[in-house]
């Protein structure tokens, strides 16, 4: 299974459920810098180099499309919260 995390504290609980589940993360530019993600060890992690944004559906096609293409065929986890009553973020 791989998880796609957008937010730092998503990208932290991934990476545990990953860990546990011995899965595999990727992870928006805004989730973890650079240097971190370089410095990064233990479960396999790949960083867009953009930020994620799910303002629209195209957006998330796109993303789902890319990590298919290196795991094909296994389920995709994503990161989605409530931020307002009524709107996803």
């Amino acid at each position: 299974m791989v998880f796609l995390a957008r937010t730092r504290s998503g990208l932290r609980e991934a990476l545990d459920l990953a860990a546990a589940a011995g899965g595999a993360v990727w992870c928006s530019a805004a989730a973890i810098s650079e240097n971190d993600f370089r410095s990064h060890q233990g479960v396999p992690l790949t960083r867009f180099s953009d930020s994620i944004s799910f303002a629209h559906v195209e957006d998330i096609a796109r993303t789902i499309a890319t990590i298919d293409e290196h795991h094909p065929g296994v389920r995709i986890w994503l990161e989605q919260h409530e931020t307002r009553a009524g709107s996803n973020e």
